[in-house]
């Protein structure tokens, strides 16, 4: 029977997979000095319904809409099958009450106990690393009064090589199947590509990056690995059935001649293990992406069972530190939870500001669009990098940050500008709101003599306009090559730079957009009063320009019969594309408003909210009573 409980600062629904079906993701946090993994999860199966770098367009396992998601997960995501006494089960399979699902706020956990078996499955995302990658960490322990043996398979039926897009996987992928290959699976370190460029041009490039895995258990031993699909599941088509591992002996099976090239690879550890009664055995295993194949060897390397054993405490330590400022402590601690919990989510459409040490500057990380699986006509951007953070839409951004100020003071007018420069001459506003940029303004010469080449004319060229993300990840991946700390580097260039809005006009208008801006106003105005008078008169305020108009009621209202009055062709998309044409204006860029003589129209904040008004009470409707919705 399903059950809802909060329980040591985690939401637990015991019997989740016959709860009501829902979707989630983990935060795609990992630190300034880390770079993150999007991961989407769901009440099914053994949770984890796909994950990767980027976007959707860069998944390690495949992304599927809820509904599908639903229907594949259990097949599609991470399998297990226990062998004993040559009988195979697997599970989560059977959807049994034991089943529960653990909720924290940076990781996810899962735990059935069935056939004398407790299988407990935590998933998390690295933290602080050069590497984006999900942990999966498994405990069985044997519960029954006997000593037993098991044969385990556990993992993939299905990964990506890197560059593999959604789209491709499910249009093309007969295609892009002859592109792939997997390296390195003799030392058991999978490293899945593509053998060369896939574009339809005739520059053919070799691939480098790739996505790779590998499991180490409690005694850190390297575990065996499967990535051909036919040794486990033989003829069944379905994957529903692990035929070839119930009809191989063990060692035959592993031992067996695998392919890996030309297919689609799956990435399943194999083991053997005896437990005495109430005796437990755990494995982590690691699916990242990573640039190249030294980027790989790092990882492997580097992370031994104990260090990867403690990432959801890291993971958990970084969210918590963020949370900080919405810390309360009341009589009910479910309401103190919830508030953290709102927080968290709230901060991860707006962003967390961040004063970038050794400047003046303030920057929003961890942004990310709510592109996730019941909303996927969003695509989100989560950049792999360092200080990453990603696009949103103007309300999403706005809203999320109406409040920063009780909390972070020393953004100060910073949201007063963006969204105030974002309102276009006639009240409109651009939809997509992209991560601001930085662009040089003064000089970089000394700094320059403590980078080497090939990297030096990489950062003169990226100063001309960058995310911090991209150059933080350009210095510190390749620090070797600096005489100075990055981190040095990184805040004297920045404070040569000055910060530049990136919106884009994207998909149309909202007619609530600009209500937030007086959020923005009023959280202001409390918190620093005294500076209200220089905040409307003593800043200069620019116009964000789009040739894209909503048309004057003459041109969008018409009579489908007598009593029917409909608005329709709000936008006309003709005159947007001859005015385009006509002042080259690019939409895919930040453009602003020009005067007659090619300068940038400037004025007051006091002016530009006074123009708001009367634009936006000239849109009332009939009976004055509020805006209309004009597109």
């Amino acid at each position: 029977m399903v059950n809802y409980k909060f329980e040591n600062g985690k939401f637990v629904i015991k019997d989740y997979q016959n709860a009501k079906t829902f979707a989630n993701f983990l935060p795609a946090i990992s630190g300034i000095d880390g770079k993150p993994l999007w991961a989407f999860y769901a009440n099914v199966g053994q949770a984890m319904a796909g994950f990767g770098v980027n976007n959707k367009d860069t998944p390690i396992t495949p992304f599927d809409s809820a509904n599908l998601a639903y229907q594949n997960l259990s097949t599609r995501s991470f399998r297990t099958f226990i062998k004993e006494d040559n009988k195979v089960f697997s599970p989560f399979s059977s959807m049994i009450e034991t089943d529960t699902l653990i909720i924290g706020k940076s990781d996810v956990s899962i735990i059935e106990v069935d056939n004398d078996i407790k299988y407990e499955v935590n998933y998390s995302t690295l933290p602080h690393r050069k590497y984006a990658g999900l942990v999966r960490k498994v405990t069985m322990t044997n519960t029954s009064n006997k000593k037993r043996s098991f044969e385990v398979l556990d993992g993939l039926p299905i990964i990506f090589p890197n560059g593999l897009s959604n789209y491709c996987y499910k249009e093309l992928v007969s295609l892009m199947a002859a592109y792939c290959e997997v390296e390195q699976l003799d030392s058991n370190h999978p490293f899945i590509k593509f053998k060369t460029s896939t574009a339809d041009n005739s520059i053919v490039e070799e691939s480098n990056s790739g996505n790779g895995f590998f499991t180490v258990d409690q005694n850190n031993n390297l575990l065996n690995s499967i990535v051909d699909l036919r040794l486990i599941f033989g003829k069944d088509k379905s994957l529903i059935n692990p035929l070839g591992f119930i009809n191989k002996p063990y060692h035959e099976l592993i031992n067996s001649k695998q392919q890996t090239e030309n297919k689609l690879p799956c990435a399943f550890t194999a083991f053997e293990v005896t437990l005495n009664p109430n005796e437990s055995y755990s494995f982590i295993s690691l699916y990242g992406m990573f640039d190249n194949k030294d980027m790989f060897k790092l990882a492997y390397e580097n992370e031994s069972f104990e260090r990867l054993s403690n990432v959801s405490e890291e993971n958990e330590k970084l969210i918590e530190e963020l949370l900080a400022p919405s810390y309360v402590k009341t009589g009910d601690n479910l309401l103190d939870e919830y508030i953290k919990q709102s927080f968290l989510d709230n901060n991860l459409r707006g962003g967390f500001p961040h004063k970038i040490k050794g400047t003046d500057e303030v920057y929003y990380l961890y942004s990310r669009k709510h592109g996730d699986m019941e909303r996927d006509y969003n695509s989100f951007q989560i950049p792999s990098r360092y200080y990453s953070s990603g696009q949103g839409n103007f309300r999403d951004v706005n809203q999320n940050r109406r409040s920063d100020l009780y909390y972070y003071p020393f953004v100060k007018d910073y949201n007063i500008k963006i969204f105030f420069e974002l309102i276009q001459m006639d009240g409109q506003n651009p939809l997509n709101v992209k991560p601001l940029i930085f662009k040089l303004d003064g000089n970089i010469d000394a700094i320059l003599a403590k980078i080497s080449s090939p990297i030096k004319e990489q950062v003169i060229d990226l100063v001309k306009g960058f995310e911090p993300s991209q150059l933080y990840t350009l210095l510190k991946d390749n620090n070797s090559l600096l005489s100075d700390n990055e981190d040095n580097i990184f805040s004297a260039i920045i404070n040569e730079c000055s910060q530049q809005i990136q919106a884009t006009f994207a998909e149309g208008y909202w007619v609530d957009h600009w209500t937030y801006n007086v959020d923005l106003l009023e959280n202001y105005a409390a918190v620093y009063p005294d500076l209200i008078k220089d905040l409307l008169l003593n800043k200069e305020y620019k116009y964000f320009y789009s040739p894209v108009y909503v048309e004057p009621r003459k041109e969008k209202y018409c009579l489908i019969n007598p009593t029917k009055v409909r608005q329709y062709g709000a936008i006309n998309l003709q005159k947007a594309k001859e005015k385009k044409e006509k002042y080259n204006i690019d939409i895919n860029k930040t453009n602003w408003l020009h005067d007659t003589n090619g300068n940038i129209v400037k004025t007051s904040l006091l002016n530009k909210i006074f123009s708001l008004i009367v634009v936006k009470f000239s849109t009332l409707d009939s009976l004055q009573m509020g805006i209309e919705m004009e597109c």
